[in-house]
């Protein structure tokens, strides 16, 4: 039997910490802001991805993912969290988001009598809610299940969420926008899978991702150990492993005092490379597996990379060991100018910014990295090439880790050829990518085409704002997209109102035959253009014709042609093929009634699908 008075660790699922018991997890006032964002869940997700195959491989395969750990005090029915409040947070929110695109689901076989598919969503709705709510025997809701200690101003806005009660009225401080900015990358993400990999989750994150939990009995041995874990000496990290198993290497081969202080400097300037800041680090095991796949065409696990290394097989012996090092050292430094925003580092400032910060890629870093000591066209024709691929993968709804699935094969080859070839190693490398980006744009354009883009609460989903914003930059190379007018913030302007006044028009006029297929167009791509906040909120629920002044002198693009071409290349600062492009492309639209209607939605639906596909394609003269 245990000492009630001892510290007691174990690793536990999400099942057993959230999902099976009646426990309050409280958040006391000491604990600092919650301060996760969108890099934060999107890198979590991307280790869920990659963790599972994409969701493709059966749950009961996976050995599971380690989170981290949480401290707390032990109070029975009430724990007290020390450690570990972003982490019980962000899974409390993918339990909600769970629940909710359950609901989606169950209500969507519902309307289509298929009471196979109820039965399968219903029967895993119930235990979801215990990771959020405290439930009664009756299920009633008793309470939260991690509750904020009041001084935490954003516990106001999490609870609102949890009950469904928020509005985007009350995001009042940046925590609250963080909690808000997690839970909508948790939903869409959610919202994407197909109907298998997101059974194959919701068991994945029940069972399969695991915390080591350490209860103390009092605060005094809590903060003791809090103390021991974050705040006594250096930690050793995993690539310190790796460095004592190359450094035997090296002594072993008997390598003299100047080569092995010549490789504690280069891992010494690594490591540095890879503290971004004070409390910002790249995760070491990132850093090397991307490494891995630009200059071997390996792609490792994190928990492979050690074994990987001490394999002899492998190749490491202390002349290889020594080179793979000074290379790290040296890819590293341009590795952390791109991770902190300073992408003229490798070339073409807007394509980077795509890329990485709109797009928010960041797979395609080990083909960039073949490529930072290149000369200038060839940075640029990697680089907008990655960038084309990078659209039609998000775009076509394709789990991001297909790029680490075909990456490796593709720096393979290169390598191969790039012994005899140098040039032929480069053209079979752009045209492979071409390949690949070929093999998607079907998918895509059928997808975007008549995709309803509805994210949560009804509101439009992220990626509609992604992919209007990348037609703006990477086409019409509108560089406001990139250098946002301070005071100003893009948004989706809808052209036909989501709450336009009916009173005056029917749903005949504007060719719906019910309310509900209004509903079902509002969102999708045919509907939808850029306008800044002040403008989208000026033209309020007007009818097109009303809004037709303010997209004539937008400073987007794609709105103002809806009503006009572009004049001149030289008044706009465009160049003559652009604008040509431009005029070809983004068509101007005539209502007979001065009403956005169910027939130019569908229209410019299909309009903008077609010039998303010349995109990717850079196909722009084919008709």
């Amino acid at each position: 039997m245990q000492n009630s008075k001892e510290i007691i660790s174990e690793m536990e699922n999400i099942y057993s910490v959230l999902l099976d018991n009646a426990v309050a997890y409280y958040i006391p006032e000491f604990q600092r802001n919650f301060v996760w964002g969108k890099e934060e869940i999107t890198q979590l997700i991307s280790d869920f991805t990659e963790d599972t195959d994409g969701f493709s491989a059966d749950t009961n395969d996976l050995e599971g993912y380690l989170l981290g750990n949480i401290v707390l005090i032990d109070q029975g029915k009430k724990k007290i969290v020390v450690d570990g409040q972003q982490r019980l947070t962000t899974l409390s929110l993918f339990a909600k988001a769970i629940s909710i695109v359950l609901s989606e689901h169950i209500n969507e076989a519902s309307t289509a009598n298929n009471t196979k598919m109820v039965q399968t969503w219903s029967k895993r709705v119930g235990e979801i809610e215990k990771g959020f709510f405290i439930l009664d025997d009756a299920d009633d809701v008793q309470g939260l299940k991690i509750q904020h200690d009041p001084s935490l101003a954003f516990g106001n806005y999490y609870s609102k969420l949890i009950f469904d009660k928020n509005e985007p009225s009350d995001i009042i401080k940046e925590e609250d926008a963080n909690i808000d900015i997690v839970y909508s990358q948790i939903y869409e993400f959610l919202s994407d899978l197909s109907d298998d990999q997101f059974i194959k989750f919701i068991q994945y994150f029940k069972t399969k991702i695991k915390i080591i939990v350490t209860s103390a009995p009092t605060e005094a041995k809590a903060f003791q150990l809090f103390e021991i874990l974050n705040a006594r000496g250096m930690s050793l990290e995993p690539m310190d492993l790796i460095k004592n198993t190359f450094l035997k290497t090296l002594s072993v081969e008997g390598k003299s005092e100047l080569q092995i202080s010549d490789f504690n400097q280069d891992w010494q300037g690594m490591m540095g490379n890879l503290q971004l800041g004070p409390k910002k680090k790249i995760a070491s095991s990132t850093f090397l597996k991307q490494f891995l796949i630009a200059f071997r065409g390996e792609n490792k696990k994190a928990d492979q990379l050690f074994n990987y290394f001490k394999d002899p097989s492998n190749g490491f012996d202390g002349n290889t060991i020594l080179d793979f090092i000074e290379n790290m050292n040296k890819v590293s430094s341009v590795y952390r100018e791109i991770e902190l925003g300073n992408y003229c580092s490798f070339g073409d400032d807007q394509n980077m910014f795509i890329l990485f910060k709109l797009l928010g890629i960041k797979q395609f870093h080990p083909l960039l990295m073949i490529f930072y000591s290149e000369e200038k066209e060839k940075k640029a024709k990697i680089l907008d090439s990655i960038t084309r691929l990078g659209a039609v993968v998000l775009f076509s709804y394709t789990q991001t880790n297909y790029i680490e699935k075909i990456l490796p094969e593709i720096i393979k080859s290169y390598w191969t050829t790039y012994e005899k070839d140098k040039k032929a190693a480069f053209d079979n490398l752009i045209s492979s990518i071409e390949s690949h980006i070929n093999e998607l744009t079907p998918i895509m354009k059928a997808n975007i085409s008549t995709r309803n883009f509805v994210g949560k609460n009804g509101e439009v989903h992220s990626k509609a704002l992604m992919l209007l914003k990348f037609i703006e930059l990477y086409f019409n190379q509108n560089t406001k997209v990139q250098s946002v007018p301070k005071g100003k913030k893009i948004t989706v302007e809808h052209i036909l109102s989501r709450n336009l006044d009916l009173s005056n028009i029917s749903l005949n006029d504007l060719g719906f035959s019910d309310d509900t297929e209004r509903r079902d167009s509002i969102h999708k791509l045919g509907n939808l253009t850029l306008l800044y906040n002040t403008d989208n909120a000026s033209v309020g629920n007007g009818s097109f014709k009303e809004k037709c002044p303010a997209y004539r002198i937008s400073d987007f693009v794609m709105t103002s042609t809806i009503i006009e071409p572009v004049e001149t290349g030289v008044k706009n600062g465009l160049d003559t093929r652009l604008f040509a492009y431009i005029n070809k492309f983004e068509k101007q639209y005539i209502s007979q009634n001065g009403q956005w209607t169910k027939e130019l939605i569908e229209t410019r639906s299909n309009d903008l699908a077609k010039l998303l596909e010349c995109i990717v394609k850079n196909s722009y003269n084919e008709d």
